[in-house]
């Protein structure tokens, strides 16, 4: 697996390692930046939230092609599998990230992502819901995220990683609650990895390497 996390922030020395995994210079290297978690955040007009559009505009700074997708707005016989297959990275934005559970599941984009990554067809990069995604078990996040945004609760994540990004974390804003769902998955026994606004995990193999 190839794997880039993020709480908010992209920096240059971000984009260069993701380039890196790709084997790529970053003006090559072709991104599909994926929504669909901010769908309970969009306002009346149906435009992203300023925190969204802020993470799309870095990475389309950062590399030659972004385009950004919607998985909700797609027909029911859609190609995921080669869609996503025709770019380097695949990227999932930030949002609710029991929203993002409940349309990968739907759509069976759940299963996609996990055979594209497993396989390193595509580097997978998430921020924030789009990291905490590829834990097993997102059930401790609902006092960060409302699990009732979703039409259907799921608390199954990609499960393709054996820790739990915690992220957003020194946040004054999620920093109590954080702590909470930090000591909870500990409680289980779970490895958890905290990520600062300004940090990154990047997972190569069985390497990982937070900056």
């Amino acid at each position: 697996m190839k794997l880039a996390l993020f709480s908010f922030h992209i920096t240059p020395d971000h984009a260069k390692r993701m380039s890196d995994m790709v084997g790529k210079d970053s003006k090559n290297v072709s991104v599909c930046f994926i929504t669909t978690a901010a769908t309970p955040y969009l306002d009346s007009d149906g435009d992203v939230p300023r925190w969204l559009q802020e993470s799309i505009d870095v990475v389309k700074e950062s590399f030659g092609v972004v385009d950004t997708f919607d998985i909700e707005n797609q027909s029911a016989d859609f190609d995921y599998k080669s869609h996503f297959a025709k770019y380097d990275v695949v990227f999932v934005g930030g949002g609710n990230v029991y929203y993002l559970a409940y349309i990968l599941q739907q759509s069976g984009v759940r299963d996609v992502l996990r055979d594209l990554i497993s396989t390193k067809r595509i580097v997978y990069a998430g921020g924030s819901a789009g990291a905490v995604i590829l834990g097993k078990d997102i059930g401790y996040y609902n006092t960060i995220d409302d699990p009732n945004d979703a039409p259907e609760v799921v608390t199954t994540g990609l499960n393709l990683i054996e820790f739990m990004p915690i992220v957003h974390w020194e946040d004054e804003t999620y920093y109590e609650k954080l702590k909470v769902v930090k000591e909870k998955y500990m409680d289980d026994g779970v490895l958890t990895i905290t990520l600062t606004d300004n940090e990154a995990l990047f997972v190569d193999g069985g390497s990982l390497d937070k900056v």
